[in-house]
């Protein structure tokens, strides 16, 4: 997956990287808490 990030400049790049970043981790989390209720 390309860096969306790095195609930009200013003050735009870090904010959404961040985001990108927060929403990977919330994804991911969720994925995790799915994947534990269903493996019992």
């Amino acid at each position: 997956m390309a860096d969306v990030g790095l195609a930009e400049t200013g003050d735009l790049a870090f904010p959404r990287k961040v985001a990108m970043l927060m929403w990977l981790m919330v994804r991911d989390f969720g994925l995790y808490q799915i994947v534990g209720v269903s493996s019992f």
